[in-house]
């Protein structure tokens, strides 16, 4: 109950700081700030100095012109995409904005400040909202196929995105990476199955932070973290609607409109939905969702701002890959492979369904130049219901499989609270833009849980659907408090072309957990307390040809929940890691930018099987063996990363990955310097998009041809690395036509085809979650055809 007690008082925090920035004066202070470009908490804050003259003053090279006139004007459709909330004002970028084409300069992720991406030390990838449209991605995971240091296939999904950054938080245990923040603040889960989700169709942008970010965000996986940008309210009125139908029976209909709702513009609004209905390549697995998104924001003047976000998301049904058994999938097996579409669970059971609302306000007051508030805060209430079968191993034979079942309940509401404070000011011929933030996650979850073996087999050559599988009883009722309070301070310091990055943060993190078997009315607790220190120290050299070489130092934490305990009776420690990451950068700005980074992470206090074999039963199996917190994982690794939308009419996406991940110490001896499982060594994707436009004024001109092909390498599927999964090599294509250069009359209509896996390959894409009998693996999607008609004013 200690933890509930600390929730309170967090409340009471939170409800106390919103009350003091709202009695601040909205018009009290100097009225020159520049208002908030987006509507956005996150105003626009250079790490440039306020002018004064330079030491040894030089002429301005052409990078530093007025980014807007740099970039190329897009020739993708005769209507306008949807504007920044300051597009009436202002065209230049911001850190939460839209970006024309495929390259940003700006971001908020790295640093939560409006910060130049080639001037930040860190490695952080930005997929615009024009790459998603150009490559027709359907979610999260598939909007980040193209992004270095990311392996998202390893388990096709519409249920999650599941996002490993440069090899951890893959599919194994409780720590694989969900995506897990939206505008800065956590996404927070369940117990179980109670993940959130967030449809990529209401995002403006997807970045990635590669490495530690609990600096910023606290707990969080060493490999780095993805954050999703919402849409936001415009100040100028646009509408689109879109209608889409392809493979599997696919149908989808969207829409997203907005603008000023008063003569003044003080008011802004924005309203984003979707409904879809879709099978997968698994027989009579859905894909159904419905989602709305208003979004409203108040500005009373130009340094107040206030934007209330809001989401409801309800998915009767989704598909989540069940995996299979290794022979029949990635080896051999006497009766032939087992189908892509086969489903190991029976339609007329299964069920998922989730429904999750949200909202939150983002609040900004700026009292002059130099310094700012901001208050991000965000409520969530998740429901799942989960009914499902799940593949226990091979029967008498290779092709009979036996299943388990299981029914799982669940509810959490979560909260999250970002309290900043921003100031700008000189110390010399040094200037600091300074953040000082306090921040407070809650999560109270609660889930009911039944599980049993009585399902009959199944056999893969002759399936037969429809027999009677019964509802577990539910066995267990369980609780769980997360919490989190932290308190962080970062310097960006800047002096000529040098810029430097100095942050501490100091984090207390709890946990609460209440588990009552409902037969016999026996309880489980398990309670633990965290705190942790976490640094980051940057520097980065940005010289006049666009080139900055940059070197950084961070550390992470992650608590080790759950009521699993040591011999010794005794919580597990966090998960901690460091990481040393050097790079080089180079911007031509709103045309191209490349990032090339090299690094070495180190995660200690990894579990590993405790060296006394006495010590069994930990785990509630009387034969288990106990762990310790001796482990260690290394990963060496080099990315690269380069984006452009170049002023012919070329959009350009490569990156290239290699990723050298390591056990260095372990109690098991056939683990040790074997690489961890679903941990591809090397990736590699291209894309392009022409832009027909730019060479002809006629029908031809509305034509846009795009093309892709991705490698991944080949990874290991146990422990011992005996299991390995091949490489594969897919390739996608997009083909669209701005059909306004056919008519007049049909302005600002478009037609698109999105091919993914274009020549319908088969491969498993990878193999870790095993059981006694076999490995777990996951097929990867077959080819998936979109066709889409949108039609913006």
């Amino acid at each position: 109950m200690q933890e509930r007690g600390v929730a309170a008082r967090g409340w009471l925090a939170a409800v106390g700081g919103l009350a003091v920035t709202l009695a601040m004066p909205a018009d009290g202070h100097a009225q020159t700030a520049a208002p908030s470009a987006s509507g956005s908490s996150l105003p626009a804050v250079v790490v440039d100095a306020p002018s004064r003259a330079r030491p040894a003053a030089r002429p301005q090279p052409a990078r530093n012109a007025n980014r807007a006139a740099a970039r190329p004007q897009r020739g993708r459709t005769t209507t306008a995409a949807p504007p920044t909330a300051a597009a009436a004002t202002s065209a230049a970028e911001t850190a939460t904005g839209p970006v024309a084409g495929y390259v940003a300069g700006r971001s908020a992720t790295g640093t939560k400040t409006d910060s130049p991406l080639v001037e930040t030390p860190a490695s952080v990838s930005v997929v615009t909202r024009d790459q998603i449209s150009d490559q027709g991605a359907q979610s999260v995971s598939q909007a980040l196929r193209y992004t270095a240091g990311t392996f998202v296939d390893l388990r096709p999904s519409s249920r999650y995105d599941i996002v490993p950054v440069r090899g951890f938080g893959n599919n194994n245990g409780v720590l694989q990476n969900f995506v897990g923040f939206q505008d800065g603040l956590k996404l927070q889960r369940g117990i179980s199955f109670a993940v959130p989700t967030v449809d990529s169709y209401g995002l403006e942008r997807i970045e990635v932070l590669r490495g530690p970010a609990s600096i910023l965000y606290g707990q969080s996986s060493l490999g780095g973290l993805v954050n999703l940008v919402s849409k936001k309210p415009t100040e100028k009125a646009f509408g689109e609607i879109e209608l889409s139908g392809g493979s599997w029976d696919r149908k989808q209909a969207a829409f997203d409109f907005g603008g000023p709702a008063d003569a003044e513009g003080k008011w802004l609004y924005r309203m984003t939905g979707l409904v879809r209905d879709s099978g997968t390549q698994v027989e009579d697995a859905k894909d159904q969702r419905y989602m709305i998104a208003p979004a409203l924001t108040y500005r009373p003047s130009l340094n107040t701002s206030l934007m209330v976000l809001a989401n409801y998301t309800y998915d009767p049904n989704s598909w989540y890959s069940v995996f299979l058994p290794q022979r029949g999938t990635v080896e051999s097996n006497p009766f032939g492979q087992i189908p892509t579409s086969f489903n190991a669970g029976d339609p007329t059971y299964e069920v998922f369904s989730r429904k999750q609302a949200s909202v939150g306000y983002q609040f900004e007051h700026r009292f002059n130049n130099a310094f700012a508030v901001r208050q991000n805060v965000r409520y969530m209430n998740l429901a799942t219901d989960f009914q499902g079968v799940s593949v226990s191993g091979f029967g008498a034979n290779l092709h009979t499989l036996t299943r388990s079942k299981s029914k799982v309940v669940e509810q959490v509401d979560t909260f999250a609270i970002d309290n900043q404070a921003e100031a700008k000011f000189l110390t010399g011929a040094f200037s600091h833009t300074v953040l000082f933030g306090v921040d407070y996650q809650y999560a109270d979850a609660s889930r009911l849980l039944g599980s049993s073996t009585a399902v009959p087999t199944i056999d893969f050559l002759n399936p037969v659907y429809g027999t009677v599988i019964g509802t577990p009883a539910l066995q267990t009722d369980a609780s769980q408090v997360n919490t989190q309070f932290g308190v962080y301070l970062q310097d960006q310091i800047k002096f000529d072309r040098l810029v430097l990055m100095v942050s501490g943060r100091h984090d207390r993190a709890g946990y609460d957990y209440r588990q009552t078997t409902l037969a016999t009315n026996a309880r489980t607790l398990a309670s633990q307390s965290d705190d942790a220190w976490t640094y980051r120290v940057g520097a980065l050299y940005h010289f006049d040809s666009g080139f900055a070489p940059y070197v950084s130092y961070s550390t992470s934490f992650e608590p080790v929940t759950g009521t699993v305990l040591s011999y010794d009776k005794t919580a597990f420690k966090p998960t901690t890691g460091e990481q040393i990451e050097g790079g080089l950068k180079y911007e031509l700005p709103g045309q191209l930018l490349a990032t090339v980074a090299g690094y070495e992470l180190t995660q200690q206090n990894v579990q590993t099987p405790d060296p006394n074999p006495t010590h069994l039963g930990c785990s509630g199996v009387a034969t288990a063996r106990c762990s310790v917190q001796t482990g260690e994982v290394r990963t060496r690794g080099v990315e690269v990363e380069v984006k452009g939308s170049l002023a012919f009419g070329l959009d350009l996406i490569g990156s290239y990955t290699y990723q050298d991940m390591k056990i260095t110490a372990t109690n098991t001896a056939a683990e040790l310097g074997k690489r961890p499982v679903q941990v591809p060594e090397h990736m590699a994707a291209l894309w392009g998009m022409y832009h027909l436009k730019h060479v002809s004024s006629g029908v031809l001109g509305g034509l846009s041809l795009g093309a892709g092909v991705r490698y991944v390498g080949e990874s290991f599927g146990n422990s011992t690395n005996t299991l390995v999964v091949p490489s594969f090599t897919v390739a996608d294509a997009a083909l669209h036509y701005d059909l306004g250069y056919l008519s007049p009359s049909m302005k600002g209509t478009r037609f698109s085809i999105n091919a993914s896996n274009l020549f319908d390959k088969v491969y498993v894409a990878s193999c870790g979650v095993g059981t006694s009998f076999d490995a777990g693996c996951y097929y990867g999607l077959r080819r998936t055809v979109l066709a889409t008609l949108r039609y913006r004013w």
